[in-house]
């Protein structure tokens, strides 16, 4: 025989006793489609239910979806029997659910947080770029990447003058990644720049040991 289906309001009314269940910091969200319970540092799971049982979905905080594109994680979910009660189902998600589901939740505030430092580097090389070459910068293109690691670069052409051209890319994924300046000069200005960059890339003179 099928379960008689409950009425929105009683699982809401589940949700919020779980949550109490779950103790401090956890509190539930019936204003949705379905009801959702949530923590302070984060964690959030959403409610759904089917013939007499309960499933307790994972919801990330994922904005724009950008972390289930990169596969940072995978959905969770267990059932409970509605008629074993809230307390129960407070029970079963501590046992069951979160373990499974904070891992994933952990990737995904690191992938986001990750995100937002490559952004801040990103926009320190927008300023720099617009400070000291701001010819290229207005013709600069800024590739936002498709790809899900989400490369961020710039590439900026550069017109010094009209016997200097080049081309500035500049990655910002991560700190240690080079940056790349092609530049096709005359040969006194070729000179100019070689002199500098022999001044700063030849290995320092040891200096003599203290007597």
């Amino acid at each position: 025989m099928t379960a008689p289906a409950i009425s929105p309001s009683y699982l809401e009314f589940i949700a919020t006793k779980a949550a109490e269940h779950l103790g401090s910091g956890w509190h539930a969200d019936t204003t949705g489609e379905n009801p959702i319970i949530a923590d302070d540092g984060g964690r959030s799971m959403f409610l759904r239910e089917d013939k007499g049982r309960i499933t307790v979905h994972s919801d990330y905080h994922d904005p724009d979806r950008r972390a289930e594109r990169a596969c940072v994680f995978k959905s969770v979910s267990i059932t409970v029997s509605i008629a074993r009660g809230a307390e129960v189902l407070a029970k079963e998600i501590r046992s069951r659910f979160l373990p499974q589901y904070e891992p994933y939740a952990n990737a995904v505030a690191e992938y986001h947080r990750a995100r937002t430092r490559r952004i801040e580097q990103q926009q320190a090389a927008i300023a720099w770029t617009k400070q000291l070459l701001p010819r290229a910068y207005d013709h600069a293109a800024f590739n936002y990447g498709t790809r899900p690691d989400e490369r961020e670069v710039i590439l900026a052409p550069l017109e010094l003058n009209t016997a200097a051209r080049g081309s500035l890319h500049l990655p910002t994924e991560r700190e240690d990644q080079p940056v790349e300046l092609n530049l096709s000069l005359p040969w006194p200005l070729a000179s100019e720049v070689l002199t500098l960059l022999a001044a700063h890339l030849s290995p320092r003179q040891a200096e003599p040991a203290a007597a």
